[in-house]
């Protein structure tokens, strides 16, 4: 009896079932890296329950890793709702920005203000001090 003909397993699939390879969604070698920054990103998150959060990260590669003309409609859905969660994020961010440039506008008044009265007062003990030793060189005489 010949022996059977062996039938090579796909690189990408080694030591898995060729059925569960071919199930799985072609993710682009470039995206992958794109998707774990937006997964990075999305879990910072504040907003959202992180139950949430980890359903949308769980289903960024499937998402965003097919083109978007291939995309179903539920994938679209997905990415529409990262979209939403970063640009809350991003929102957020860019108001803790404006009130912490707000602050340092504030503190950078004050220090301002401050220094003058320190310079005003340097001038003032300057000016007593020329004053004492007028005095006192006045009554040794």
């Amino acid at each position: 009896m010949a022996p059977k003909a062996a039938t090579k397993r796909p690189a990408a699939c080694a030591g898995v079932k060729a059925e569960s390879c071919a199930k799985r969604p072609a993710v682009a070698r470039g995206s992958a890296k794109q998707c774990s920054a937006v997964a990075e990103a999305l879990l910072k998150s504040q907003d959202f329950p992180a139950d949430v959060l980890e359903m949308l990260r769980s289903n960024l590669p499937a998402c965003l890793g097919a083109p978007r003309e291939r995309r179903h409609e539920f994938q679209e859905r997905v990415a529409g709702m990262v979209g939403e969660v970063l640009t809350k994020g991003e929102d957020g961010l860019q108001a803790g920005v404006a009130a912490g440039e707000a602050k340092l506008a504030a503190i950078t008044a004050e220090n301002d203000r401050l220094h003058e009265a320190a310079l005003a007062a340097a001038d003032k003990l300057k000016a007593s001090e020329e004053e004492l030793a007028a005095a006192q060189a006045a009554s040794e005489e």
